[in-house]
């Protein structure tokens, strides 16, 4: 591999370029692209490879947290990880990673996560060391089949609040989620509109609705009532349902422990995450 790549903290003058090489890699608008590194980047929480003192290889790290039997583990969730099309196969990835464990392991966090974007990717990031360990199920459901009552004493539920309810009842699986700055900037940036309902004593529902179709991607209390609290909030006549894995399982986040921490085993990305 050549010499002249630096592995490096950007500055802030360089997000410009930084974004410019995002836009290589997906499809995000500009307004959301600015937003998103307004609230949520920061120098310290960007790794990047420069050729010539331009980025041509990047990630990003939003802090996480990672529930195992009750007990909570520090965690980056990496995002964005892309290689400008005049630069890849040149090992630039690896040699990125590299760095990252380094930084994390010095920061003392516990895991790294990340969801391949492709399948292809799975096999890719095994090379340095992810292990599959996050993994849903999920059915679709339709309106029909709903008594279509009125759902009273439906709330709005801060994800502070939502976060709150999570941590006091955890599921029985290893469950990742988002810091709340890392979640209220992100998911208002590039992702799509992120709803949270709570029905008074029966528990609440977290769903992201987009154009396309709305897709329940954590939910705790009365399952029956609260899907049909979600229809009472939607035009649309049907939802994709995610849920913790069972004997159908579909892979879709990998993890790499930084320290003598748990395996994690049909693990759950308890926030929303959109294909």
């Amino acid at each position: 591999m050549e010499k002249s790549f630096e592995i490096r903290f950007p500055f802030e003058c360089e997000y410009e370029n930084l974004k410019e090489l995002w836009q290589t890699a997906f499809d995000d608008s500009k307004e959301s692209l600015d937003y998103f590194f307004k609230k949520t980047v920061s120098p310290v929480r960007v790794l990047a490879a420069f050729k010539d003192n331009k980025p041509v290889s990047a990630l990003y790290m939003l802090e996480s947290e990672i529930l195992i039997n009750k007990k909570t583990y520090s965690a980056y969730y990496i995002y964005a990880v892309c290689t400008h099309p005049d630069f890849r196969g040149k090992g630039l990835m690896k040699r990125l990673f590299g760095e990252l464990f380094k930084v994390a392991k010095g920061r003392n966090i516990d895991y790294l996560f990340l969801v391949p974007e492709e399948e292809y990717l799975f096999k890719l990031y095994e090379k340095i060391g992810f292990k599959n360990g996050f993994s849903y199920s999920q059915k679709t459901l339709f309106k029909r089949d709903f008594i279509n009552d009125e759902i009273k004493n439906i709330q709005k539920l801060s994800y502070r609040d939502y976060r709150k309810i999570l941590f006091e009842n955890p599921v029985n699986v290893p469950l990742a989620v988002l810091k709340e700055t890392s979640f209220n900037s992100f998911f208002n940036s590039v992702s799509g509109e992120v709803k949270t309902i709570f029905v008074e004593n029966k528990g609440y529902a977290l769903y992201e609705e987009t154009e396309k179709q709305l897709t329940v991607f954590e939910l705790f209390g009365n399952e029956n009532l609260l899907l049909n609290a979600v229809f009472n909030n939607t035009p649309k006549e049907e939802i994709i349902y995610r849920q913790v894995a069972n004997e159908n399982a579909i892979p879709y986040g990998m993890f790499y422990k930084l320290n003598d921490v748990p395996e994690i085993r049909n693990g759950f990305f308890g926030i929303p995450y959109s294909n």
